[in-house]
């Protein structure tokens, strides 16, 4: 029984090294290919070899290396995207503005999050490859955590092998800063067949059935879910945590329970804190609220524990080792 356990475990081992092999291969043939219009650029990514899963990585992989995101038409539009089609309109049209539409972002190498899915959807398109661009709201402030959202971003569902699918190709392609005005390009693997269990603390669709998810939360739990980072780490809040607009009172001791979903966890010598925020955004001293602050680690499973000691405690960054893994907006009465 040993013997057939170690076989099995070497197989996994191959199998996973070989996926992660062929990906990279992937990766370096896409990064090499330069800019061509949708058909021409299509050919050079679906080598014929390629299975749809490899086809679907190298579509998302060029994406990511090749557009950047678009300040200027994040805060000025001026050209009618496609999710200004009507619903009586005909298939062809939406087609032809489709490609009118992945033609113009191409043409200047950066769009919004709009454009992004589109190219997206246009190269599975070109493959036969079931695609589907998905509108929703997009979180990722801790000051619009509890707010009422509308309908600011979009992404794709992709089907392989029978199974949808989740890609964010302009959140994996990089990021902005806080007004929008710069856009920092740094590849996020979290946004590449995410699951749905995790997307949906960031991403809410219009269309619920996109959740992916058996029971959907509502749009108002959405609204108030805790911000999630992880970068590194996946991180999972407890069901006791997951509501990220804490109203509390001065005095009042809260308990905020994460789970690290990270091999490393256990092998590393991380302390646990809460780093503390005003509603201006600046951080107040750690000194200050180090006595107020708690932690047990049991596992991969973090309790943190904080005393509210200050009114301007706004938002609260739990953090372990280098990185914040979960924020929570704060309204101390």
């Amino acid at each position: 029984m040993k013997y057939l356990f170690i076989v099995f475990q070497l197989l996994l081992f191959h199998s996973v090294f070989s996926q992660v092999k062929e990906q990279a291969e992937v990766d370096r043939n896409s990064a090499l290919i330069g800019y061509y219009n949708l058909d021409e650029l299509h050919n050079k990514l679906a080598i014929k070899s390629y299975s749809d899963s490899e086809k679907v990585r190298s579509f998302y992989y060029w994406i990511t290396q090749h557009i950047s995101y678009d300040v200027s038409e994040f805060h000025w539009s001026g050209y009618v995207a496609p999710r200004h089609l009507q619903s009586t309109d005909s298939l062809e049209r939406v087609k032809v503005h489709l490609n009118d539409y992945g033609a113009y972002v191409l043409k200047r190498k950066k769009g919004v999050c709009e454009g992004y899915a589109t190219i997206f959807k246009l190269l599975c398109d070109r493959s036969k490859i079931e695609c589907v661009i998905i509108h929703g709201c997009g979180k990722t402030d801790v000051s619009s955590i509890g707010q009422s959202l509308t309908e600011n971003h979009a992404w794709n569902a992709v089907k392989i092998k029978g199974k949808w699918l989740l890609i964010d190709v302009c959140w994996a392609s990089g990021y902005c800063d806080n007004m929008v005005t710069k856009f920092t390009k740094q590849l996020n693997e979290n946004y590449y067949l995410t699951p749905p269990d995790r997307l949906i603390y960031d991403h809410y669709p219009t269309d619920t059935q996109w959740t992916l998810l058996v029971i959907p939360p509502s749009k108002k739990e959405f609204e108030n879910f805790p911000v999630l980072f992880s970068r590194k780490n996946k991180v999972k809040i407890d069901s006791s945590s997951l509501n990220g607009n804490v109203i509390a009172h001065l005095g009042d001791t809260l308990i905020l329970k994460v789970e690290i979903i990270s091999e490393t966890i256990t092998q590393g010598n991380y302390i646990p804190c809460i780093d503390v925020y005003d509603e201006q955004g600046e951080m107040l001293p750690r000194s200050t609220n180090s006595t107020n602050q708690t932690f047990n680690k049991d596992g991969n499973k973090l309790t943190y524990t904080y005393c509210i000691g200050s009114k301007n405690s706004c938002r609260l960054y739990l953090a372990y080792g280098s990185e914040y893994v979960a924020a929570y907006r704060l309204q101390v009465k």
